[in-house]
């Protein structure tokens, strides 16, 4: 596995991680007095919503990543190809340049 694809699979763990306990700060009931507290309300609002663009960031990042992955592995499949085809061709031309010097 190459390095990008150990990264990428990390950010999806953490990624998956973090829905999680989004998830489980989301359903959890405010504590107690807590609730009746306008500015604990507020501040747990505002946390979600800070994790909320974190999770949407990270989603972003994971597709590009996805992307940039798929990207480098198909240029990686033509450039072996290109190195075939090229070897090919040197091995042919040397096989050449022997026949005709008599080798």
């Amino acid at each position: 596995m190459s390095q990008l694809e150990a990264a990428q699979r990390h950010l999806t763990h953490a990624l998956r991680r973090l829905e999680t306990a989004l998830e489980h700060r989301l359903t959890r009931p405010v504590a107690g007095s807590a609730a009746s507290d306008s500015r604990a309300l507020a501040a747990a609002t505002a946390e979600r919503d800070e994790l909320a663009r974190n999770l949407a960031m990270l989603h972003e990042q994971c597709d590009r990543l996805s992307v940039a992955l798929n990207e480098a592995e198909h240029d990686n499949r033509s450039l072996r190809e290109t190195n075939g085809h090229i070897g090919r061709r040197l091995e042919g031309s040397i096989a050449e340049l022997d026949r005709l010097l008599g080798s």
